[in-house]
């Protein structure tokens, strides 16, 4: 498996354009779910809720294995 690119922590999402950005504002990851989700209730809601979700457990898993290796 290839090497990531570095990535500087947190990671943050953005509502607006629907992507997840580093800490220097580099988009990482791009939220998209206007397939079937439009057609759901609330559908903004959803995705931004997604996204949000997945910026929070990117932080959450990098900061675990930092403290396992400090």
């Amino acid at each position: 498996m290839k090497e990531m690119p570095p990535i500087k922590f947190p990671v943050s999402y953005s509502p607006l354009g629907t992507y997840i950005y580093d800490a220097d504002n580099k988009m990482i990851a791009d939220v998209r779910g206007w397939g079937w989700i439009q057609k759901l209730d609330r559908a903004e809601l959803k995705q931004d809720t997604l996204g949000k979700f997945i910026a929070d457990a990117i932080n959450e898993k990098y900061e675990r294995e930092k403290s396992e290796k400090s």
